[in-house]
């Protein structure tokens, strides 16, 4: 019954939004397609407020995007097209992302803001007087922040809200989750004894070995139709697995945790994985349309091959329970989630 208010509360939020002034977050704006795009929309007089980003969010940068440019040459090429935009009468406010700084202190979060909005003052001669937080994950301490810099704090519910990438129909290839995926695995797989748990048809045991890692170990209920050389195979229960304890420098899973019990799935991997060792970890989250969809038809007792997502939330609170967060990506618009975690 809860379900079924929620999805009726989300399609009345959408619906109200139909007529909400179009507003525009600004990340991607030194990418010249997107840019392409924006100017575009600006000369159609399409749109005319946009919540925009400082350099000084150069790490979410270089993180999401896989921006090359240095800073200096990024906060250059903001301040050539954001002053552009001004000049054409455009309103700019800013954009700051917390949402990948999971365990962000109170003064990183009040260094990080203020030196944007100090960017905003000295570059483009302009104070902010609102902010959006990105992917409107902010908490208590952004909020008291954002109070004594006199930000006012824009909600989603107050405008029909799009991002600058979304002009361009391709998927940034900054969140492609196969990209974020490898890059963490060549970063911790190497000379290291990995399990992939809920491998699936082994493709990322593969690029495990082929990294580098030590030895690989790889666990799923059903056989897969090839074996590979170097990569040692158990058809087990990910929740129940023979291993030892503490037998694993890096434990990989992907897209298993919706399809079993959180509780005791988060458990095993908190037995197997060694102290101070690395769990790099992906699912989806309950956010995204295609899970809705299922967990919709599910509630009129239609059968699906969707997994069950748990909420973000809930995943989170047991995740930091158990472990530390090194590095979180959140892959839009699909909602995948990935985190390196430490126990």
């Amino acid at each position: 019954m809860n379900r079924i208010k929620y999805l009726l509360g989300r399609a009345k939020y959408h619906w109200n939004m139909r007529n909400k002034p179009l507003t525009v977050h600004t990340e991607s704006i030194f990418l010249d397609e997107v840019w392409e795009k924006v100017k575009e929309k600006v000369l159609n007089k399409e749109i005319y407020r946009w919540y925009v980003m400082a350099p000084e969010n150069y790490e979410y940068f270089k993180a999401n995007f896989n921006c090359k440019l240095s800073k200096e040459k990024l906060s250059n090429l903001m301040n050539e097209r954001y002053l552009w935009m001004i000049k054409h009468r455009q309103n700019l406010q800013l954009h700051v992302h917390l949402s990948r700084l999971m365990n962000i202190s109170y003064k990183e979060q009040e260094n990080l803001i203020k030196e944007s909005k100090e960017w905003f003052e000295r570059e483009l001669k302009i104070i902010p007087k609102e902010i959006v937080f990105g992917w409107w994950e902010f908490n208590e301490d952004s909020l008291e922040i954002i109070k004594k810099m006199n930000l006012k704090h824009i909600k989603k519910e107050y405008f029909n809200a799009t991002h600058d990438y979304n002009f361009i129909q391709e998927e940034r290839k900054s969140y492609n989750q196969d990209l974020i995926l490898k890059v963490a695995i060549k970063k911790y797989c190497k000379d290291k004894k990995v399990l992939d748990l809920g491998c699936g048809n082994l493709e990322y045991s593969r690029f495990i070995k082929d990294s580098g890692a030590k030895e690989v170990y790889a666990v799923d209920i059903k056989e897969p139709k090839e074996k590979i050389l170097g990569i040692k195979f158990l058809e087990e229960d990910a929740q129940k697995t023979s291993f030892k304890d503490n037998s694993f420098d890096v434990i990989f899973c992907k897209g298993l945790i919706e399809y079993i019990n959180l509780k005791k799935g988060i458990e095993e991997i908190k037995r197997l994985i060694k102290p101070n060792g690395i769990i790099l970890f992906q699912t989806k989250d309950s956010r995204g349309i295609r899970h809705k969809f299922a967990s919709f038809k599910k509630i009129l007792g239609r059968k699906t091959l969707v997994g069950q997502p748990q909420t973000f939330n809930k995943l989170l609170k047991k995740l930091k329970e158990n472990f530390s967060v090194l590095e979180f990506y959140e892959t839009k618009p699909r909602h995948n989630v990935f985190w390196a975690l430490q126990r």
